[in-house]
């Protein structure tokens, strides 16, 4: 083999090196822009008002990733087992929460008032804020979420059925991943551990 031949193998391997490690870089930001943009499967624009009356839209925290929960109060017990999984996920993530806004939408407008969801918000973690509407604007956020939500009957103490779904949106409002009614406080905070860096 010459010095001559030898020089340009070297070449060769430092090129593919180099474009190697330029690839996994790109890769690795793209994946980071994913994570922070989304896709637009689910979500879009709501207005609702939260426990103090306060308007609140899909724009109202622009900086924050969502948590979007569906459920009732009178919900006997996947709504307040997955309020209580996400508050702990949140208490995990110690200062790291503070990039997340959890948000509970009331699918049972008619009993869920403002004035009843200030007081069920009191058992969750404190961060989480509490929305209702009118019927058919729960109905809208509901469609655009693709959660399902039906009365059990015509009684006043009725329940609703509905999707268990999880929803964490992106601080641009896209759609990142979901969790299912099974999904641990460990699942939420292994998620947000890895895109808040």
């Amino acid at each position: 083999m010459t010095v001559r031949s030898f020089k340009l193998i070297v070449f060769i391997l430092c090129l593919i090196l180099f474009i190697l490690i330029a690839s996994g870089a790109w890769l690795s930001l793209r994946q980071s822009d994913d994570r922070q943009k989304g896709s637009d499967l689910v979500g879009g624009p709501f207005e609702l008002i939260d426990q103090d009356r306060n308007s609140i839209t899909n724009n109202s925290f622009p900086n924050k990733f969502k948590i979007m929960y569906f459920g009732f109060t009178f919900c006997p017990d996947v709504c307040p087992m997955g309020l209580t999984t996400i508050s702990e996920a949140l208490d995990s993530l110690g200062t790291k929460a503070k990039h997340i806004q959890p948000i509970f939408i009331t699918l049972d407008p008619l009993r869920d008032t403002a004035d009843v969801l200030r007081n069920y918000k009191e058992n969750f973690h404190e961060s989480i804020i509490f929305l209702t509407g009118s019927l058919e604007q729960i109905r809208s956020v509901a469609k655009l979420y693709k959660v399902y939500f039906q009365k059990t009957n015509n009684d006043d103490d009725y329940l609703i059925d509905h999707s268990a779904i999880t929803f964490i949106m992106a601080p641009s409002g896209g759609y990142l991943k979901h969790f299912g009614p099974n999904a641990t406080a460990v699942e939420f905070s292994n998620f947000f551990n890895s895109i808040l860096k």
